[in-house]
């Protein structure tokens, strides 16, 4: 999907590139794979809001090179799925800034939604 010609062009003004949502989803792997390391290793961790579209604007996704960006998707992806095989309790939890509970169970299946969702938003 990153090797097609033109994947740093919006499809529409407030559409993201193919570009940028699979930017967006190199770094979902790695900001939760993150936390289910902590999740891990820590008691109830807090973890501040994850604002995608203010990183997309800070490391200015439309600018990446797609085929590092693949590269690094396939990289995060064996770093989290590593830290996720290292789960032994799925009740671990931790919070998010408003102060809700989540378990590691649940992340994961945050994170795997996310990352279907944006397969097919790359895929049109």
């Amino acid at each position: 999907m990153l090797r097609r010609p033109n994947v740093a062009e919006r499809p529409a003004p407030r559409v993201w590139s193919t570009l940028e949502y699979a930017s967006h989803a190199r770094d979902l792997i790695a900001v939760l794979g993150q936390r289910v390391r902590a999740m891990i290793t820590e008691d109830t961790p807090t973890f501040a809001d994850y604002d995608g579209e203010a990183e997309a604007i800070r490391r200015r996704f439309w600018a990446a090179d797609p085929a590092a960006v693949a590269q690094q998707i396939a990289s995060r992806t064996d770093e989290t799925v590593k830290i996720v095989e290292g789960v032994e309790d799925w009740r671990r939890d931790g919070l998010r800034s408003d102060g809700r509970r989540f378990t590691i169970a649940q992340l994961c299946q945050y994170l795997l939604h996310d990352v279907e969702h944006h397969l097919h938003d790359v895929a049109g």
